[in-house]
C-alpha cells in the first residue's frame, strides 16, 4: 500500500511539473526542466509449433523527467510503468520475471489481477553535481562500464539480458558514484551499490587512459562475494572496431562452493559503404556449463543476469547484419550460437518510421537445440511492436 501511494504521488508531481514547463509564464520551469519518453505497445506470439500459440500483450510507458537546478545540480527521474495482458499470466513464475527489484525496492503492483497486471518502478532516481572536472551522483542510476557489444563483463553494477530488446535503457543501481577527468579521454571513476552488508555490495574503483589509438580500463572490486580485477579496451584494426574486456572473479570464502572464473568478451564491428554494418562478438565463461542436455529457454527469459554469469555455457558467440535500407527502415538478422549446448537462436528484425515520433517494428526469436538426440526447433517467439516517442 505505501509503494502504491509512493508512487501515485511521484506521478502527480511528474504531471504537474509537465503543466509548469509548458506555462510560458513559469519561465525557469520551462528552460530548466525537460520530459521526454514514449508509449509502446508490444505484441507477443509464443509457440513450438502452430498446434498451439500464447498471445499476450503489453503497453509499456515511460517518462523521464530532468530538472537543470543550476549549472553544477542536475536531478533525473524516470518511471518505467507497464500493462500486461495475455495467456502468460496463468504462470507463476510470470510476476517474478516482471517484478525485477532492486535491493531498495520502487516498484509496486498498482493492479494485480489474475488476467491483468500494472506494474510501476521508478529505474532512475539520482542528483548530479558537476563541477570542473568532478562529478558526483548518488542514487538510482546506471553505471556502465562495458565496452563490447553484446557481452559486458566489465559491467558489474547493471547486467543486462542481451535477448531484452524492449527494454533499452537498460537497468539502475542504487549507488555512488564520483569520476574526476584529469585529461582527455582518462578519468578515475569509484563507484558504491547499496546492499544491507559488504557480500551484497559492490564497491569498485575504474581507471581509465589511453594508450596509442586505444583507450583501456582497468578495474577492482569488491564484488559481492568475490574479489573482481578487470580489464577492458576498445580500438581499431585498420577500418574494423576492436573491442574486449575481461573479469577474473575470486571468491573471498576459501571454502565457498563458487569456483574462480574467468568471464572473457571480444567484439568486432565493421561498416560497409552500402549501409551495411556486421558485428560480431564471442564470450567465454570458465565456470560455464558443457552438458549439452542442460539447456534451457527458461534461462534467457530473465531481465537481468549478473557479470560473473552472463551466459550459462562456455562459448558462445553472435554475429548480426544490419542494414540501412532507407532513411525510414532498417532490417537486421543475428546468430546467437552456444557452442556447449549445440543450440542456436535466429534473431531477425526489421524496423520502420511510420512518421516523425511513430515507428514500428518487427522481432524474432527462434531457439533450435537437441531434444531426444535429435537437433529441432524447441521454442519461438515473434515480436511486434509500436512506438510513439515524445
Amino acid at each position: 500500500m505505501k509503494k502504491n501511494i509512493l508512487l501515485f504521488i511521484i506521478f502527480i508531481l511528474v504531471q504537474t511539473t509537465t503543466l509548469l514547463s509548458q506555462d510560458k509564464k513559469k519561465s525557469w520551469w520551462k528552460e530548466n526542466t525537460s520530459i521526454s519518453g514514449y508509449v509502446k505497445y508490444l505484441n507477443t506470439a509464443s509457440f513450438r509449433d502452430l498446434d498451439n500459440i500464447t498471445s499476450d500483450n503489453m503497453i509499456h510507458n515511460r517518462i523521464n523527467f530532468k530538472m537543470y537546478i543550476n549549472d553544477n545540480f542536475t536531478y533525473d527521474m524516470q518511471v518505467r510503468n507497464r500493462i500486461l495482458w495475455g495467456e502468460s499470466l496463468t504462470s507463476p513464475y510470470f510476476k517474478d520475471y516482471i517484478n525485477v527489484k532492486n535491493d531498495l525496492d520502487l516498484s509496486a503492483f498498482l493492479i494485480d489481477e489474475q488476467a491483468l497486471l500494472f506494474h510501476s518502478k521508478i529505474d532512475r532516481l539520482s542528483l548530479t553535481y558537476n563541477t570542473g572536472n568532478w562529478e558526483f551522483k548518488i542514487g538510482r542510476q546506471r553505471i556502465n562500464w562495458g565496452k563490447t557489444w553484446a557481452w559486458n563483463t566489465n559491467d558489474l553494477f547493471n547486467a543486462y539480458n542481451l535477448l531484452d530488446f524492449d527494454y533499452e535503457e537498460r537497468p539502475g543501481s542504487d549507488a555512488v558514484s564520483i569520476l574526476y577527468n584529469y585529461v582527455a579521454s582518462s578519468l578515475v571513476q569509484a563507484a558504491y551499490s547499496y546492499g544491507k552488508d559488504l557480500d551484497h555490495s559492490i564497491i569498485a574503483l575504474r581507471q581509465q587512459f589511453s594508450i596509442k589509438s586505444y583507450d583501456i580500463q582497468l578495474i577492482e572490486a569488491n564484488y559481492k562475494t568475490d574479489i573482481a580485477l578487470g580489464i577492458g579496451w576498445e580500438g581499431y584494426i585498420k577500418n574494423a572496431g576492436f573491442k574486449g574486456e575481461s573479469t577474473l572473479f575470486i571468491p573471498k570464502d576459501d571454502n565457498s562452493e563458487k569456483k574462480t572464473a574467468v568471464l572473457t568478451a571480444l567484439s568486432m564491428d565493421y561498416f560497409f559503404k552500402n549501409g551495411l554494418m556486421v558485428l560480431g562478438s564471442v564470450l567465454y565463461n570458465s565456470d560455464g556449463i558443457t552438458d549439452s542436455n542442460a539447456f534451457n529457454i527458461q534461462y534467457f527469459l530473465g531481465e537481468s543476469l549478473s557479470a560473473r554469469n552472463l551466459m550459462p555455457n562456455i562459448l558462445s558467440f553472435i554475429l548480426q547484419n544490419n542494414l540501412q535500407i532507407n532513411p525510414a527502415s532498417s532490417a537486421s538478422i543475428g546468430i546467437m550460437y552456444m557452442y556447449d549446448f549445440k543450440a542456436l537462436a535466429l534473431l531477425p528484425n526489421y524496423s520502420y518510421s511510420i512518421k516523425e515520433n511513430w515507428d514500428i517494428d518487427f522481432n524474432g526469436q527462434l531457439f533450435f537445440g537437441k531434444q531426444n538426440d535429435k537437433f529441432s526447433n524447441i521454442q519461438n517467439a515473434l515480436y511486434l511492436r509500436l512506438r510513439y516517442s515524445y
